[in-house]
């Protein structure tokens, strides 16, 4: 078991607390930071690009080779982080809870978590198993400062938690599952232009996207108009590949009962995640 314990004052400080501790070396090309790690500790990377207003993006695209627990302590800039696990799954619970109450963030799930500023979080990671995990962090006092935010239209709960700058209020939110995300983040992943600049505009504006499908998921989930989807994760990947396989063949007339046929579900899971 690895303890990996941060406490910085930015995403930047965390990952360079990260690498004293895990090892790897930090690069930056064009404002984006990538620790690359390949050691009896890990394998893989991290990266981070920070944007104006107090957003920053983290990804994780690392397999640990023990299990490991971070400890993270965000009281001296405390944002709300947006997560996504596009592959794999991780455990969190706050600090001042008990183990009982670790809730799982599963693969296509959006999850929505602010610390107080006297509560650390506790991220829970497996050995050997594969993550690709995308976080938006949104520092708070910065992004507010942004003349257009679009805070005042939110729902209650969530603009009191974006209002929170003195951070006195904890708060989790674990969502249904959303293959829209999964779309959008490979989406990010892919991006490959060679103009360092236009890159990481590209980056940004996917990014704004990303947050607001968080956010419109908490929205409806919180009006109850978004029920709890029926299908198991297996059956999500199942749908998730055929239509990256349509994507690829558009020219091709697909019906549904080949899909249904191919993928061994019945053609109302799959209408109704189309």
């Amino acid at each position: 078991m690895i303890t990996i314990k941060t406490e910085g004052s930015s995403t930047s400080d965390n990952v360079r607390q990260i690498q004293e501790q895990i090892g790897g070396q930090l690069t930056e090309r064009w404002g984006e930071y990538t620790l690359s790690v390949n050691n009896v500790n890990a394998t893989g990377n991290i990266r981070f690009i920070p944007f104006e207003w107090g957003v920053t993006l983290l990804e994780y695209d690392i397999t640990f080779h023990d299990d490991v627990i971070f400890e993270s302590n965000y009281a001296e800039y405390n944002p709300i982080r947006f997560y996504y696990c596009l592959e794999g799954h991780c455990g969190h619970r706050f600090e001042n809870q008990p183990e009982s109450a670790l809730k799982q963030m599963e693969q296509f799930q959006s999850v929505i978590i602010a610390n107080t500023d006297d509560t650390a979080s506790l991220g829970y990671f497996s050995k050997g198993v594969k993550l690709a995990i995308n976080v938006i962090l949104i520092t708070r006092k910065e992004f507010l400062k942004k003349r257009l935010n679009g805070v005042e239209e939110l729902n209650k709960k969530l603009y009191q938690v974006f209002m929170d700058t003195d951070h006195e209020r904890r708060f989790a939110f674990f969502g249904s599952y959303n293959l829209k995300l999964a779309n959008k983040i490979s989406a990010l992943r892919k991006v490959k232009n060679k103009n360092g600049m236009i890159r990481i505009m590209q980056i940004e504006g996917l990014v704004y996207e990303i947050l607001a499908m968080h956010i419109a998921q908490h929205e409806k989930e919180s009006k109850s108009s978004l029920p709890e989807t029926s299908l198991l994760r297996r059956e999500l990947k199942i749908i998730r590949e055929l239509a990256n396989k349509i994507a690829k063949n558009v020219s091709k007339e697909y019906t549904l009962e080949q899909l249904s046929r191919t993928s061994r579900l019945i053609p109302g899971k799959i209408t109704g995640r189309f």
